[in-house]
């Protein structure tokens, strides 16, 4: 704790000015204020993000004085003075808070690195310890297990990559056995329908040798004059579009049939590539996620190698830096641990009748000055 040297009240170490009078407290390990006059924060003297409330503050400095700068009654007889007092509270206590959760939130992300690169330095120790094969009995039993671990997953990396290889070879065989069916239903496809096409232009030929027909039936009936196309050759062509016209139909329907099954055959195609590649796909994820479980268990593995090395101060020159590197990241969340502790016991409780009045009169200054612009601009 820090005294004032205006007002002599206990602040925090963490505070840079005084939580009852808004003062600049001296830097820690300076001489007493005494051989220097006391001065008032300026804009300049903090970051930009408290310049509002500090300037705030040195306006209310200025309040407190009265004609010819010379300060108002500081225990509190003068109306001025209390009144100059109690908003100088609410500066006080609020830019205390900031300043105390800013650095507690300073204190907590260091903490959590420190946490972080503690558990890092484990995991060099341990890895260190099998990498130079640091003899110890309390170790031995722990890299037993990790050798065990590191073989299974070696293991398993294989297979994982075999598992990925065969999924490659399969999907590249359905794949080119589903490219077949699909032009082989495309050529029936495009068979049947020139079978069709054939059958219609059969049929309009068959039409028009009827209507032929037709007039010279017309014609002898009437007994008028026959028409100049031969009545045999007609009945010749007809004949011969029949024959045809059974023909393409027959040809038309085993198209359709051999259309049908080359799609059935190329839906089963998509079928069993999709069945494959969902089982090969199921059989590389439980692989991986196989591995990843082995890779987690091996780092823990290392972990426990690396605490219970620390634990043992197993010695060996490859290890002392590291123990050394974790002694003082500990050190350090456990410093912060303290002044965090110790910022939330400084906060203390609020003077609630005296904040309430300094919220009081500023806000019916605000709203005097409000009155007096609107009543100027009118």
């Amino acid at each position: 704790m820090r005294s004032c040297g205006s007002c002599g009240h206990a602040n925090a170490d963490h505070l840079a000015y005084c939580f009852a009078c808004g003062r600049r407290l001296r830097p820690i390990g300076e001489g007493p204020l005494a051989e220097r006059p006391a001065e008032a924060p300026t804009i300049a003297d903090v970051p930009a993000g408290m310049a509002a409330g500090l300037a705030a503050t040195i306006a209310l400095e200025a309040m407190g004085r009265g004609a010819g700068g010379r300060p108002i009654d500081q225990e509190g007889r003068h109306p001025i003075s209390r009144a100059y007092q109690a908003a100088r509270y609410v500066f006080t206590t609020i830019r205390g808070r900031m300043d105390a959760e800013e650095r507690r939130r300073h204190l907590v992300a260091e903490i959590d690195g420190a946490r972080r690169m503690a558990e890092g330095t484990l995991v060099e120790i341990g890895q260190t310890v099998l990498a130079q094969g640091i003899p110890h009995p309390e170790l031995q039993a722990l890299v037993d297990t990790l050798t065990k671990q590191r073989a299974r997953r070696d293991t398993v990396s294989s297979d994982l990559a075999a598992a990925e290889k065969f999924q490659a070879a399969e999907d590249l065989r359905l794949g080119l056995l589903e490219s077949a069916a699909e032009k082989e239903w495309k050529s029936c496809a495009d068979a049947a329908r020139e079978a069709e096409l054939a059958l219609g232009r059969n049929e309009a030929e068959k039409r028009e040798a009827r209507e032929a027909l037709a007039k010279h039936h017309a014609a002898r009936i009437a007994g008028g004059p026959a028409p100049t196309t031969d009545r045999a050759t007609l009945d010749h062509r007809l004949a011969t579009l029949d024959t045809q016209y059974r023909a393409l139909r027959e040809r038309a329907a085993a198209l359709r049939a051999s259309t049908l099954a080359s799609k059935t055959r190329l839906e089963q195609a998509t079928v069993n590539r999709r069945q494959a590649a969902t089982a090969v796909s199921a059989s590389v994820a439980g692989h991986g996620r196989e591995r990843g479980e082995l890779d987690a268990d091996i780092r823990t593995l290392t972990t426990r190698i690396g605490l219970a090395a620390l634990e043992q101060r197993v010695p060996s020159p490859f290890l002392t830096a590291a123990y050394e590197r974790f002694d003082r990241l500990q050190a350090t969340a456990r410093g912060h641990q303290t002044e965090l502790a110790r910022i939330e016991r400084a906060k203390g409780g609020i003077d609630r009748p005296r904040f309430a009045a300094g919220v009081g009169l500023i806000l019916g200054v605000l709203g005097a000055c409000g009155a007096g612009l609107w009543a100027l601009l009118r």
